[in-house]
């Protein structure tokens, strides 16, 4: 029978249970409203997606105090704070003339100066808490929009949907940390409270850019990518959760990571995420549990936290002191003494009443709650090119990340619903599943609405949609998890938490997720392709395409994986202290040359870009070895770069040459002007010549895919005849 004379698939018979309304949600969330919102696996993925989220939030709390530990507070932040604009002492600081920072005196009752600078020794708890505060609010808006989406579908076609997972952008917080805050500071000379206001301002052009491609792009891109590339480039992130969090769970971490690696602290035993991960592939991958009754993650989470205790209790055993309790009062008098006022008292508890002085920081009295800081906007306009340059290729990759998360999920739920003739499956995603549009607007609004409060992190959708499906989440586990996050960080005892559930126990619950994620990659292609009685090179071929998606991501943790290493030995600097492997590219490692008699500093990255793989002293081993310059710049954009490669590869495998040259030509553009392979958009003319290799080479492939293309007639004839 041909194509043409075949029945047009129908699509299952869905029952509406009712038309949903903002009301009715929050009567269902109370179990008197249309549907039950809840049920047991929520605690599952509520679980699962807090450890995901959570990590960010511990991250930061161990990671700003350390890198943001400053000596001068500037006059604006100070008087914006206090509603103080003359000095009420003699403040010591210093002033910006003629470029040079002059240290001065104001006499107690003179006008504080604009540009004055403080002397004032301190870690800013008050913006951090601030920062902190604002993404909880973030987390809390989006992961309530989602739930409500949910609760739309599930109303609209009476089969319950498993809310997507929602949270901070790891990628946008490390970009917009080293890309944005650090390079303000390098590069303009602006202090950090500034720095901040410019990524404040970077967080609402990413939301507006994302809001943008949602109206314009996202529907009329979607249906032309290949499934094989959009879970290709999913299951390269997926990848790299499970290098990175392997290694997470595996050195086991030192008691209260990155203050403990400032001390010297000692590490604890890798055997606990061990046992947790397999508490959890018994419980979630082969359906095995003791007890029934007790979501497998809750269980994982409290074995894993019982080991952490017994083994820090062992650790102060064999501490000089011979004190069992030694590193928990140790993290009481160094880390939450400075927290806030709610850990405050606890330092009397422990005796540490000198330590209390040392630690009491009085801008820290806010609970983490968020609250409008208009003084952090409208500051450092003149970083704007920089935020541009640096936002668009970011939402770009945001974007088509956020539509590979929404794909991958409604193909699990379309599954989930016994769904599985591809036709079909293709058709429901399309009218029932989750628009990739709605997805992004509350990605990009969610972000929007954090910005006056301080939010300075881009939010999305999460990877590992369809692992949530798998662990039987549904509709209510985002919005718990949104709720329990910002509960913890408002009332300040976020600082608590990682006291008995650091990363050891927590990683590998990501592991699982990352896992997940591939295993549905190639499961899903093979298995469409089986049900299209597609020959075995075809399948073969989109396997091999769902594998070359994943190659970027790849190359990005190798450079992760380097660049730390090579900062940590050559600059004796924490590895935790590292913000992303392109700053440091940039701002650490750079070569001096000649140009017409002026002395100009080239970051070695793009120097090696530009002239090779040559051996230098800073690199030698990497370049030689592995070729420096190709690790760093295949990675990024990976997300972009792995959807295309998969996209190119898929079409080919299927004779689809017109859209696999379409492909390859826009490429040219993208790599031209810095979307992918590339730090930012070029913002000089020796920027844009380095970008031109790539996009040659794009051109290259495009060439000869229209080759190909114009071709295909004669090579199709020939292969028959070969066949023959």
């Amino acid at each position: 029978m041909s194509d043409r004379a075949r029945k047009k698939p129908s699509l299952p018979e869905m029952v509406a249970l009712g038309e949903p309304s903002v009301t009715d949600f929050l009567h269902s969330l109370f179990n008197r409203g249309s549907i039950k919102i809840w049920n047991r696996n929520d605690i599952n993925g509520t679980i699962a997606l807090f450890a995901d989220n959570f990590a960010l939030f511990i991250l930061l709390v161990g990671l700003l105090p350390v890198i943001w530990s400053l000596q001068y507070m500037p006059a604006w932040y100070f008087s914006a704070l206090t509603g103080i604009y003359i000095a009420p002492i003699d403040l010591i600081g210093v002033i910006n003339f003629s470029g040079a920072q002059i240290p001065v005196l104001i006499p107690q009752g003179y006008s504080l100066l604009p540009d004055f600078q403080i002397f004032y020794p301190h870690k800013p708890w008050g913006v951090i808490s601030a920062l902190l505060g604002a993404g909880a609010l973030q987390v809390l808006i989006g992961n309530f929009a989602h739930s409500y989406y949910a609760y739309k579908r599930t109303l609209e076609t009476g089969k319950t949907y498993t809310a997507l997972p929602f949270g901070v952008s790891a990628p946008g917080l490390f970009l917009f940390l080293g890309a944005i805050i650090g390079l303000s500071q390098t590069t303009f000379g602006v202090d950090l409270y500034t720095a901040i206001s410019i990524a404040i301002l970077a967080n609402f052009l990413s939301s507006i850019v994302e809001i943008i491609i949602a109206f314009g792009l996202i529907e009329y891109i979607r249906k032309h990518i290949p499934t094989a590339g959009v879970l290709g480039t999913i299951a390269g992130i997926g990848f790299a959760w499970l290098i990175l969090n392997y290694l997470g769970y595996i050195a086991g971490g030192p008691v209260n990571g990155i203050y403990g690696a400032q001390y010297g602290w000692p590490y604890l035993s890798p055997t606990i995420g061990f046992v947790v991960l397999f508490i959890l592939l018994a419980g979630i991958i082969s359906r095995l549990r003791i007890f029934k009754k007790i979501p497998t993650n809750l269980l994982a989470i409290f074995v894993g936290s019982i080991l952490v205790v017994i083994n820090i209790l062992w650790l102060g055993t064999s501490s000089p002191s011979g004190d069992p309790f030694f590193y928990f009062s140790e993290m009481w008098a160094q880390i939450w003494g400075g927290a806030g006022p709610q850990f405050w008292g606890v330092l009397a508890y422990t005796h540490q009443f000198s330590l209390a002085l040392n630690y009491f920081y009085p801008q820290a009295f806010n609970f983490m709650l968020p609250s409008l800081r208009p003084e952090l906007f409208g500051r450092g306009l003149q970083a704007l090119p920089l935020v541009i340059a640096v936002v668009v290729p970011f939402q770009i990759y945001d974007a088509l990340e956020s539509y590979a998360n929404n794909k991958s999920g409604n193909l699990e739920i379309a599954h989930e619903l016994g769904i599985e003739d591809p036709e079909i499956l293709e058709l429901w995603c399309d009218k029932y599943g989750y628009s990739a549009k709605t997805t992004m607007l509350i990605d990009g609004c969610s972000s929007l609405l954090g910005t006056p409060f301080g939010g300075w992190t881009p939010t999305v959708n999460y990877v590992g949609s369809a692992s949530y499906v798998r662990m039987g989440a549904g509709i209510g586990y985002s919005l718990l998890h949104g709720i329990i996050t910002a509960a913890i960080v408002w009332c300040g005892i976020l600082f608590f938490v990682p006291m008995v559930i650091p990363s050891n126990v927590t990683v590998p619950i990501l592991l699982l997720i990352g896992g997940l994620i591939v295993v549905q990659a190639f499961k899903e292609i093979y298995e469409e392709n089986k049900k299209r009685n597609s020959p075995d090179f075809i399948i073969w071929g989109d396997l091999f395409a769902v594998l070359l998606a994943m190659i970027p991501h790849f190359f990005t943790v190798l450079t992760l994986m380097i660049t730390n290493n090579f900062k940590n030995a050559y600059t004796g600097a924490l590895m935790s202290t590292a913000t992303t492997p392109y700053q440091l590219l940039n701002n650490i490692f750079f070569i001096t040359i000649n140009i017409a008699g002026i002395p100009i500093q080239i970051p070695l990255a793009q120097y090696l870009g530009l002239y090779g793989y040559g051996l230098n002293e800073t690199f030698s081993y990497s370049s030689a070895a592995f070729g420096w310059s190709g690790i760093v710049f295949l990675g990024l954009g990976a997300a972009t770069v792995g959807l295309i490669w998969g996209s190119i590869a898929s079409d080919l495998n299927h004779r689809r040459l017109r859209r696999a040259f379409v492909f390859a030509a826009i490429s040219v553009p993208l790599a031209l002007f810095g979307i992918i392979h590339a730090y930012s958009i070029p913002t000089s003319l020796g920027e844009l010549l380095l970008r031109t290799p790539w996009a040659l080479a794009y051109l290259a492939i495009a060439i000869y895919l229209l080759i190909l293309w114009w071709r295909a007639p004669s090579l199709v004839e020939n292969q028959k005849l070969t066949e023959n």
